[in-house]
């Protein structure tokens, strides 16, 4: 009999989780997924996901529509006691059936390595995998945790922010799933700044182009690509250096669905105050990155990282006026 494979797609909307805490979320997401598929006893392909401070993803490829038919052997007592000198089954042997619900009929002799044993062969699997799906994800979804939650809807589930939608496919059909009070369908939301709409999920490959369409960069890698080459280019129209530290770079991608990297200056008479200083507030306070000449020293330009193409340089002179005000 040939297995008919699907795939699934999970994706949970979500208000600004701290972007600190997104990446330990999804791992701790696509962990529960591999782990509940695993005692479910389906088999599957890759489990690939992607995460921002808006939206955690998970798609598990190749996952059979039904579980895995198995053997099931259940040992009932020693021959010896379960058959009386006439062959008649013992009161032990019918307790055994009660209680395993087999028929008498069902029974067969078994040999182990400690000799013949009354028992039974139980044919298991064979289970609808949409059906298990929608069991198991609410109890993935409540076994997250959190250093903080919050409670948000009459639901009273906690949370680490509001859920917003759930999207949920099996076979390329909407699966019914309800977690916290919230309903899911087939829609995923698109930018929050760009394009604050829902659109229509019909596969992965529907949702990765809708993403596309609503400006969402899926992709971590991607995001973190796309920034650190915009940043590259900003080094070389200022004949200057940026320095990318780990920390900030994981900040600005999880923050951001579609990155874009800008650049500012101040009054470079600020440059009198210690380097050290300058560099500091920009980058715990303003999230910003200084930017050094190429013999090391600090200048008076400036980068980010913002969620929405700066063409009229508003978000550019935004910051320009809140480090002016606060120098």
């Amino acid at each position: 009999m040939v297995k008919i494979m699907a795939d699934l797609l999970f994706e949970l909307g979500v208000e600004e989780i701290p972007t600190h805490a997104v990446g330990a979320i999804h791992d701790q997401l696509k962990d529960l997924f591999r782990a509940r598929l695993e005692k479910l006893n389906l088999s599957h392909g890759g489990i690939e996901g992607a995460a921002s401070n808006r939206r955690l993803m998970v798609h598990v490829t190749r996952l059979s529509e039904k579980t895995a038919h198995k053997e099931e052997t259940v040992l009932g007592p020693a021959k010896r006691i379960a058959l009386d000198e006439r062959g008649a089954p013992t009161v032990a042997l019918k307790k055994f059936c009660e209680i395993n619900q087999v028929k008498l009929a069902d029974v067969v002799e078994i040999e182990t390595a400690k000799g013949s044993y009354l028992g039974t062969v139980r044919v298991a699997g064979g289970e609808d995998t949409a059906k298990l799906l929608q069991t198991a994800i609410p109890e993935i979804l409540a076994g997250l945790t959190f250093s903080k939650a919050m409670v948000w809807n009459e639901s009273r589930v906690p949370f680490i922010r509001p859920i917003r939608n759930i999207l949920a496919l099996f076979n390329n059909k909407p699966l019914a799933v309800e977690f916290a009070g919230i309903q899911s369908g087939n829609k995923a939301l698109g930018h929050l700044l760009l394009s604050d709409a829902f659109f229509e999920v019909n596969s992965f490959k529907d949702y990765v182009q809708g993403l596309s369409k609503n400006f969402i960069i899926l992709k971590e890698e991607e995001r973190k690509a796309k920034i650190l080459a915009e940043i590259k280019d900003i080094e070389a129209d200022l004949d200057g250096r940026v320095r990318v530290d780990e920390t900030m770079l994981d900040y600005y991608v999880f923050s951001n669905e579609y990155p874009v990297a800008f650049s500012g200056s101040f009054d470079a008479k600020y440059l009198n105050l210690p380097a050290e200083i300058i560099a500091t507030f920009m980058t715990h306070e303003k999230k910003l990155l200084p930017v050094y000449d190429r013999a090391g020293k600090l200048s008076n330009f400036f980068v980010g990282v913002a969620n929405i193409p700066d063409e009229n340089k508003k978000v550019s002179r935004g910051n320009e006026k809140v480090i002016k005000s606060t120098f």
